[in-house]
């Protein structure tokens, strides 16, 4: 039965549902497992694809996988392989069938082409000694055998070998690999918020406002990804809860954001859901909004950062709370002549 805070004058809404019961578990579960809150690079423990296909990092010789293969824990989709030192693995991606045959060979490449050496182990001798292996996604994306923890993931999303389509994000732990494309409903629900909350930002000098292909990094919380937007106030900026370190040339926010937008697609949702929350929450971010465009009437949910924890902002018609903007907001859809959804943004 659905929290009774959450159903307070308002109707549930599956975000908000997962948001508290799902992060609860994920706690305790991260708490069993020692989580520390200190400000050494978390360790990666798993590898995501497409949100449904795990992988755990212990996988990293013939024997673990065969015991992983032939063992419950096997995902119910894709095929997989163990050939030559690394594991294949083949998930159908929508990528390959929309690339053109340029762009597939050119990511083919690249993904099977020799070994590489971060350039922190091979500036200091060091080479890889956790036996992992290499791990290649329909040949067109190759997760390093070295990328083991934050700091690891950063240099690679920072090199030429990072793959150029797809989503790839350290959160929580896990490496998420999502090679789904977008909706036109997901497009038009991150293009419409840009736009008006971009545009707020922009006319009252508020700060800074990132649409998409900028990472938000906190290393003491194992955070490290490209949000659907976010917004950075000056304020942050003045002090120093979040830096820009190579200035206009910067290419990553560090430490921590006031406002974070995720749109939930069918293979984020435990992401965006859950890990995301979980780790918004201890990098101090003030507002986390989420739209879930998997469901037919998505609706704007504005999560408020309230001791530590997100809860979600009281919804009167529809409209929601920023305390971030001191304003509120309401998503509305409606259909056009063609029966195409049409998003918009409302602001009071």
């Amino acid at each position: 039965m659905p929290s009774p805070l959450l159903c307070a004058a308002r109707p549930c809404n599956i975000i908000e549902i997962m948001a508290t019961r799902l992060v609860k578990s994920a706690k305790k579960r991260a708490s069993r497992r020692g989580a520390t809150h200190n400000k050494e690079a978390a360790p990666l423990t798993e590898i995501v694809i497409n949100g449904d296909i795990h992988i755990p990092t212990q996988v990293n010789d013939l024997d673990s996988f065969r015991n992983w293969i032939l063992s419950a824990r096997r995902p119910q989709q894709g095929r997989f392989a163990w050939l030559n030192g690394k594991l294949w693995v083949e998930v159908y991606s929508e990528l390959v069938n929309h690339l053109s045959v340029t762009e597939l060979e050119k990511m083919r490449t690249k993904a099977c082409g020799p070994d590489r050496q971060p350039r922190t182990e091979a500036k200091n001798g060091r080479h890889n000694r956790s036996g992992a292996r290499d791990i290649l996604i329909d040949e067109i994306v190759r997760i390093p055998r070295w990328v083991r923890d934050v700091d690891s993931y950063r240099e690679w999303a920072f090199s030429a070998d990072f793959p150029e389509h797809g989503r790839i994000s350290f959160l929580n732990g896990k490496l998420w690999v999502d090679l789904c494309m977008e909706t036109d409903i997901h497009s038009q629900i991150k293009t419409v918020i840009t736009i008006v909350v971009g545009s707020i930002v922009l006319n009252e000098v508020l700060g800074r406002f990132y649409a998409d292909k900028m990472l938000l990094t906190s290393r003491a919380v194992g955070l490290s990804q490209e949000p659907d937007a976010m917004f950075v106030s000056n304020a942050r900026f003045a002090k120093g809860l979040a830096v820009l370190e190579k200035g206009d040339q910067s290419m990553e926010v560090s430490l921590s954001a006031d406002m974070v937008l995720e749109v939930i697609s069918k293979s984020s949702v435990k992401k965006d859901a859950v890990d995301a929350n979980i780790v918004y929450a201890k990098a101090g971010i003030a507002e986390y909004w989420l739209v879930d465009s998997t469901i037919e009437s998505p609706e704007l949910v504005i999560m408020r950062l309230v001791g530590g924890k997100y809860v979600a902002a009281r919804r009167h018609d529809g409209w929601m709370k920023s305390n971030v903007f001191g304003r509120s907001f309401r998503l509305t859809c409606k259909k056009d002549a063609s029966g195409m959804s049409q998003f918009n943004l409302e602001t009071k």
